[in-house]
């Protein structure tokens, strides 16, 4: 457990931001969650670069609950000992984006 959050760590919860710097101007932009998932453009804050590609988030199916998660977290590749937890920081992924998984 860490001392204080770092809020695009993610390793023991999800990360709050995700950061993203431009290849265009190297200008350090950061991204809420909500702006992220939302499927909007994603762009620099001093040029307007789309930043949108270095940012999409990934899926995953979560190795410690056994749910697809939209916003996965350092936890979500440890399976623990006593078989599938539950997990406070799942976030569901669209119906739409789950078509073609073996999930659904």
């Amino acid at each position: 457990m860490c001392w204080a959050c770092n809020p695009v760590c993610g390793r023991c919860k999800p990360p709050k931001q995700k950061v993203a710097t431009c290849s265009s101007c190297g200008a350090v932009s950061f991204f809420s969650r909500e702006a992220v998932l939302s499927k909007n453009d994603l762009v620099c804050s001093r040029c307007g670069c789309n930043l949108t590609e270095q940012l999409v988030a990934t899926p995953v199916l979560c190795k410690r609950s056994g749910v697809w998660c939209a916003w996965p977290c350092g936890q979500s590749d440890k399976m623990p000992e006593s078989g599938y937890a539950d997990c406070p920081y799942n976030t569901p992924i669209p119906r739409q984006e789950a078509v073609g998984e073996s999930k659904w």
